[in-house]
């Protein structure tokens, strides 16, 4: 049968013959900072998202009320462009998928993630005027789809830093109507999602557990941070079982967890980096994936490669090893990283270049990881936000990004806008 993986790339190619050779991966093998220029900080106001504690000291229903009230056009929007053709149609394996998914009885779903996050869930349905249906499914689409890049990296003084951008909505469809820079198009559900984003700390008693960027309508964890302890972001995976196993979750009594329920378990529990990475290298998963850690030690870091229908994972990337080796970072798009990545979709060769240029010795943490997060085409057209890591001391920074421009335009230091174009993905 037809899988996932082979899908998605079947998606993308039929994407490519709509659009410009020039929008496409543009990276080529070598490191595009130079060709895009920015600045840290950003100095763009758009760029910033707002802040919102999340008290858990409440009745699950009531957590997320202002976020579920304030963002309720936009999480409609979000839900009907998601349900309409994110994943590429009726017609395609991921649409008769999400069908299967609305067809299950929601409170068979509710079950499955437990109660106290059922209630959360009730509740943003509640407050959101949404159908709990859409509310409940809406929770699984970070398993269905997402592209991205993340850098766990360890300066000269041995200390960790952690950056990520989260590029979502590559099966929603390319809109040509729409767009900026003098390039025509935006991704549908990329654009669905940015004015949902906002950063969160996660509060008892008054006291901050951890800290997230967040997309509203959402209750996992995709990007965190628990100050003093570890960092964690996740990366999508794709693999020829996913479906299989989470229909499986789905419709049977088959025991595994929802990724970003997990990586949020974590967050609230794990009191080092090792209890994290015992609690992620552990549970069995919904679906593939890839679990990007840091610590507050030197060669604290690691990328996790899960698999869905096992309680081990496929492989524990670390960083202590690549120091040994005389490296200084790991970096993790979507693809394991003992592959190669396919020459249409590689984001990791240039991304690594960039590191490597920089060196150990003239690494500069957050503000080095912005730059190579804003170079091309890790900055790419499907990129919602920019998340940055100290771990030791807990700052953590998330701007949104936009990445407009084309070949022969003016670009903005800072902006996100370039005159060497921007990929599409």
């Amino acid at each position: 049968k037809a899988t996932v993986s082979v899908l998605y790339w079947k998606m993308k190619f039929a994407t490519l013959c709509g659009l410009p050779l020039l929008a496409l991966a543009l990276p080529g093998e070598h490191c595009n900072m130079d060709k895009y220029p920015t600045t840290y900080p950003p100095t763009m106001e758009n760029m910033t998202m707002p802040h919102y504690n999340i008290n858990l000291d409440l009745h699950p229903e009531e957590r997320w009320s202002e976020i579920a009230t304030t963002y309720k056009t936009g999480i409609h929007t979000l839900v009907n462009t998601f349900l309409n053709h994110s994943v590429g149609g009726p017609n395609t394996k991921l649409g008769h998928l999400v069908k299967e998914l609305l067809d299950i009885d929601h409170y068979r779903l509710l079950e499955k993630v437990g109660e106290e996050y059922a209630g959360e869930i009730r509740g943003i349905a509640k407050y959101a005027d949404l159908d709990i249906g859409y509310a409940t499914i809406f929770q699984a689409v970070y398993e269905l789809e997402g592209l991205c890049t993340s850098i766990v990296a360890q300066d000269a003084e041995g200390k960790i830093f952690h950056g990520r951008n989260l590029d979502f909505g590559l099966f929603s469809g390319y809109n040509w109507t729409d767009g900026e820079g003098g390039f025509p198009g935006e991704w549908d559900l990329t654009e669905a999602l940015r004015p949902l984003l906002f950063t969160a700390s996660f509060q008892q008693r008054g006291v901050t557990i951890f800290n997230s960027t967040q997309f509203a309508g959402y209750i996992g964890i995709h990007t965190g941070s628990k100050a003093g302890v570890f960092g964690m972001s996740v990366d999508s995976r794709f693999d020829n079982n996913f479906d299989e196993y989470l229909l499986k979750w789905a419709t049977t009594n088959y025991s595994a967890t929802l990724l970003t329920l997990a990586t949020r378990d974590a967050l609230m529990t794990a009191t080092s980096y090792d209890d994290a990475m015992k609690q992620l290298t552990t549970f069995k998963p919904v679906g593939p994936s890839y679990i990007i850690m840091s610590g507050v030690k030197p060669g604290q870091g690691s990328v996790i490669t899960r698999a869905p229908g096992t309680t081990v994972p496929l492989d524990v990337w670390d960083l202590a090893g690549r120091l040994q080796n005389g490296s200084y970072f790991v970096l993790e798009t979507n693809y394991d990283h003992w592959k190669k990545p396919p020459i249409f979709d590689d984001r990791r060769t240039p991304g690594m270049d960039c590191m490597e240029n920089i060196g150990q010795a003239n690494f500069n943490g957050i503000e080095d990881l912005w730059k190579v997060l804003s170079a091309g085409p890790n900055l790419n057209r499907l990129t919602t936000f920019t998340w940055l890591l100290d771990p030791l001391t807990g700052e953590t920074v998330s701007y949104k990004r936009r990445c407009i421009g084309v070949h022969g335009g003016k670009g903005v230091p800072g902006s996100g806008t370039w005159k060497y174009g921007c990929a599409i993905w």
